[in-house]
């Protein structure tokens, strides 16, 4: 989510699409950014990308060109990537929706104080490019009121899952302008965890520290990558339909994620991503804990260092295509994610406010037991999209 305050002076695209991996692309920067002191993590670059691309289409000049740098999508033209993202936006609900077990819902939302004068192209841009809603708010002089509304249009696009989006004191009298997106994934399992199966089981937070977890267990044929120069191993969980899965990166060592997420590249894991989805079925003996968490983060100074500066200055910020008027910059940028994978399925959650190969075929059944900390990638499979993306270092 994106607030705002004035500041003091196609088809589903394929594998090869350039387009979804300048996305992805962003999608590992933005998780280098975000990793510290190995704790879990989590996020949706999705709803990220999406609060970017609708301040896109009001940013102008050098404003709108970072947005598009940042994303790695600076080889596309303005209005040709904001038709593309906007087409991929529509394939992913009819994709994902189009079958029983799958559930998607991808929202935006503008709310602008009721004073300031949102312009009638943006509103027709926005809302055909990205169906967002304009709503008008009273900040001048019922700040707290309002942040309670955006906190509850968020709760019902995420079917409760994101709660206080925005926390208290976050919304002032100041306040402009709060751009919000919002996702909602639930999907099942292709082949459901026999609950019977699930037993307790250590988990190596690290080499002197051990928790005990639910570790779900399943035989099942996976499609699986073995990479023995980067010691890790990889696994693609479907969900029902096959239209999306949950890509599980493990290391070979309990202490292994560390120098894992160290040696990745943007490049690396796109080759991971489609190394897997193009490689080989195993028999997998497959142990993987049931996990739940919510994680916030702040983005405000990890989007300058990615190369979105000018849209939190207000010398340089120019986003004359969305209100009449300068020196409105954008202060905060709140993001919220909520995961929790068990025998079912995965169900997963986010919203965020801007305010203002080395392959090889194993000729027998391999073991895959996610007993140490392990990456997580949740991605549309046609695409390979990535929606959500993490690390579990403690279920």
């Amino acid at each position: 989510m994106f607030l705002s305050k004035p500041v003091q002076q196609s088809t589903m695209a394929g594998e090869d699409n350039s387009f979804v991996k300048g996305l992805n692309s962003f999608s590992w920067k933005l998780h280098q950014k975000i990793q510290s002191n190995g704790n879990n993590v989590l996020f949706s670059p999705y709803s990220v990308t999406s609060a970017l691309m609708l301040a896109g289409v009001g940013a102008r000049g050098n404003t709108g060109s970072q947005i598009l740098q940042a994303l790695g999508l600076q080889n596309t033209a303005s209005d040709g990537a904001h038709a593309e993202f906007s087409q991929l936006a529509d394939d992913l609900r009819t994709v994902l929706n189009a079958g029983e077990g799958v559930t998607l819902n991808i929202a935006n939302k503008l709310f602008a104080r009721n004073d300031m004068k949102v312009l009638e192209d943006f509103v027709t841009r926005s809302e055909k490019l990205y169906k967002s809603g304009i709503e008008s708010m009273d900040f001048g002089n019922k700040p707290d009121e309002c942040r309670q509304q955006i906190n509850t249009w968020v709760e019902k696009q995420t079917n409760d899952k994101i709660k206080d989006l925005l926390a208290e004191g976050s919304i002032g009298t100041s306040t402009t302008l709060v751009l919000t997106n919002a996702i909602y994934f639930k999907g099942k399992w292709d082949k459901q965890f026999a609950t019977e199966r699930t037993t307790k089981a250590d988990f190596h937070v690290s080499p002197s520290d051990t928790v005990k977890v639910d570790m779900m267990r399943m035989k099942q044929d996976l499609l699986y990558l073995k990479n023995d120069e980067d010691k890790f191993a990889a696994v693609s969980i479907p969900y029902r339909e096959n239209v999306s899965s949950l890509l599980i990166i493990l290391p070979n060592d309990i202490d292994g994620l560390t120098a894992l997420e160290s040696n990745m590249t943007p490049d690396k894991l796109g080759k991971i991503i489609t190394d897997v989805r193009q490689g080989f079925k195993s028999k997998v003996d497959l142990g993987l804990p049931k996990f739940t968490f919510t994680e916030t983060t702040d983005l405000s100074r990890i989007l300058p260092e990615l190369g979105v500066t000018d849209l939190f200055d207000s010398s340089n910020v120019d986003i004359g295509g969305m209100i009449d008027c300068k020196g409105i910059a954008f202060s905060d940028v709140v993001h919220k994610a909520f995961i929790e994978v068990n025998e079912e399925g995965t169900e997963a959650a986010a919203a965020t406010a801007m305010i203002s190969r080395m392959m090889m075929m194993p000729t027998q059944e391999v073991e895959f037991i996610c007993d140490r900390p392990f990456l997580f990638v949740l991605m549309e499979e046609k695409s390979g999209l990535i929606m959500f993306l993490g690390r579990c270092s403690k279920p």
